[in-house]
């Protein structure tokens, strides 16, 4: 019985870090139209889960361009305060990558699903 609990709780961690890649695995991969709110958003597309924190309401647009990269375009709320505004997007095990946007205009990024990237 010696090592058990060490055996355990390496079981627990695995379980537990693998359990967002369980999640985003149903989904049917078609380009998905969600308006996120001006607080925390989960955006499931093509397998992945993306994390959307917005300081005013957006109409999000994803679409699939290949096997690494999503193209994604905002358009905000028009609310006739906010000339500007940051939407932070993460997924994966990457780390947060801000976008500025603009009102009046849709922007858009190209997300590298496999880098952690957003190319404008």
């Amino acid at each position: 019985m010696r090592g058990s609990r060490k055996i355990l709780m390496a079981l627990v961690a695995v379980m537990i870090l693998a359990a967002p890649f369980a999640r985003a695995g149903d989904d049917l991969g078609l380009p998905t139209d969600k308006t996120s709110g001006a607080t925390y958003t989960l955006v499931r597309f093509d397998g992945m889960v993306y994390r959307i924190m917005t300081q005013v309401s957006c109409d999000l647009f994803f679409q699939r361009i290949d096997d690494e990269h999503h193209f994604l375009s905002i358009k905000p709320v028009p609310d006739g305060v906010t000339p500007f505004c940051e939407v932070v997007v993460q997924w994966g095990m990457f780390p947060a990558v801000t976008l500025g946007l603009e009102a009046g205009g849709t922007n858009s990024w190209i997300l590298g699903t496999e880098t952690g990237y957003a190319e404008k």
